[in-house]
């Protein structure tokens, strides 16, 4: 088991940063008192960002210079860290607690199968938009620098997490582990695999938008399998949609899409218009397994790209859109 050694709130006005620690501290194994929530929720969705990326650079950088060893990037503490950011971001509060699901912090990180009686802790920060801001905020606050240097810890999980309209804007998680288990994966791997190809040969997203009963498009574009667009109305939806402005019009053949929930997209066209006033469906969809990338072929020219969900058997929800992407 594993008790709280220590909780540190602040709020650094200056800033405008809010900042919490914990830190865990390692018991004589036992079984008792500990109360799974589920079973070991899915840690495979996580793929870490460049941005999560660029904070493991920078902390082990740091550590290397107070002659610490580097810290190994965990897909399952990545994966607890990811849930723990999306959490906030969804439900709006910042706490070590994560409200909606009624555990704590170490709880979420066991869930995800970082199943192990080691050391453990933990570092939040909202507000901080990149990776730089995040790493200087914590190594400014005693309390959170000593979890980065602690020499205890040899494994680290990262998820950095935004969403418009949310409380805060930005939110990351560090969790972190004596034990190292399996590396995580990166974005950059995950989507070189299969038949994506190379991400940076599709074109670049400018601007997105949604139906007012779903979450932003944005979560199509950030490479994660975790992340999706669906909706979020109280009402069942009669239909949803989201689009990409490619900036201009151009010439384009390939689409390509995956879900990370499937049962929810009974029925959705592929539409593109030059002026988001007038659509033309250039292809249909229907259900597919998740996390498994489908194709349209069709050469055509356009400025924006929409996917509009219908709902004929009266789904709770639309969507779970977790990738799109546009080539020549």
């Amino acid at each position: 088991m594993f008790r709280k050694s220590s909780v540190v709130v602040s709020v650094l006005v200056g800033l405008s940063v809010f900042l919490s620690v914990v830190g865990g501290v390692v018991a004589a194994p036992s079984s008792r008192g500990t109360t799974f929530i589920s079973s070991a929720a899915s840690a495979a969705g996580y793929c870490a960002s460049s941005d999560e990326l660029a904070f493991l650079a920078l902390i082990n950088n740091y550590r290397k210079a107070h002659g610490l060893g580097t810290l190994k990037l965990s897909q399952t503490l990545s994966a607890a860290a990811e849930h723990h950011s999306l959490s906030m971001a969804d439900y709006n509060y910042f706490d070590h607690f994560l409200i909606p699901e009624g555990i704590k912090w170490s709880q979420n990180m066991t869930n995800y199968g970082y199943t192990y009686n080691t050391w453990r802790g933990e570092n939040i920060v909202a507000v901080t938009n990149t990776a730089a801001w995040a790493f200087e905020a914590w190594k400014n606050s005693p309390s959170h620098n000593e979890n980065m240097l602690d020499s205890k810890y040899n494994a680290i999980g990262i998820g950095f997490v935004y969403k418009a309209g949310s409380q805060y804007g930005y939110y990351w998680t560090t969790d972190f582990g004596g034990y190292v288990d399996g590396a995580a994966k990166t974005c950059a791997a995950a989507e070189s695999g299969g038949s994506i190809g190379n991400t940076t040969s599709a074109y670049r997203v400018v601007a997105t938008g949604r139906s007012s009963n779903s979450r932003p498009a944005t979560y199509c574009y950030d490479g994660r399998q975790s992340t999706s667009w669906y909706t979020i109305s109280i009402d069942f939806p009669r239909y949803a949609y989201m689009w990409y402005d490619l900036g201009s019009v151009i010439t384009f053949s390939t689409v390509k899409w995956k879900f990370n929930r499937t049962g929810y997209a009974d029925y959705f066209e592929i539409q593109v218009s030059n002026d988001r006033q007038s659509w033309t469906v250039i292809g249909t969809g229907t259900n597919v397994p998740s996390n498994t990338w489908q194709t349209l072929s069709r050469k055509t020219s356009a400025r924006y790209v929409r996917f509009l969900f219908r709902n004929p058997n009266n789904d709770a929800k639309l969507g779970f859109l977790s990738e799109v992407r546009v080539y020549p």
